[in-house]
């Protein structure tokens, strides 16, 4: 096995050698034919870049020009939507100062009414209401008895035909002497 092993080795050595040589002779030549491809590539490769380039700056400038429209398309509509708050603004302003002009005047108006009720409650006006007040109930509790005593004299009949020509006096006399 060992002499397996060192045969195994000298072919590697062998073979590596051989490999070198074969690469420095390659190299040489692949260095020159690599020289002139590296060349033809770096001129191909700046020509596309260039064209890329132009492209790509085209397809930009294309792209940014939409996305102007799209922006001032976008600031016209949000202006006009300003414009309509601006207008609702101006008009809740307007209610706002009708009403509270309003309230200062109402509030003016109260203020009024209370110095004339003090002043009537210190002429004693109030005294005179409040007089007034009980006699209207006092008034109200006799004309109720008065109802009272004008219908415990009355009499009520149920059951009788209702007619447009009747006479009601007729058919009370009929009905007195009957019974």
């Amino acid at each position: 096995m060992n002499d397996f092993a060192n045969k195994m080795e000298e072919l590697k050595s062998a073979i590596e050698v051989d490999m070198k040589e074969l690469k420095e002779n390659m190299m040489s030549g692949i260095c020159k034919e690599n020289e002139k491809m590296r060349e033809n590539v770096k001129k191909d490769m700046r020509e596309e870049m260039e064209k890329m380039r132009e492209d790509v700056k085209r397809e930009m400038h294309e792209e940014m020009e939409k996305m102007r429209e799209d922006v001032l398309e976008k600031v016209k509509s949000l202006c006009m939507e300003v414009e309509e708050v601006k207008n609702e603004m101006k008009e809740q302003k307007r209610c706002v100062e009708f009403v509270s002009e309003t309230y200062d005047e109402l509030k003016k108006e109260n203020e009024n009414m209370k110095e004339k009720l003090n002043i009537l409650e210190k002429n004693g006006v109030k005294k005179e209401v409040i007089e007034m007040k009980k006699d209207v109930k006092l008034i109200d509790v006799k004309m109720n008895d008065i109802v009272n005593r004008q219908q415990g004299d009355n009499l009520e009949l149920y059951g009788l035909p209702c007619n447009n020509k009747e006479n009601c006096k007729e058919i009370a006399l009929a009905i007195a002497k009957n019974n």
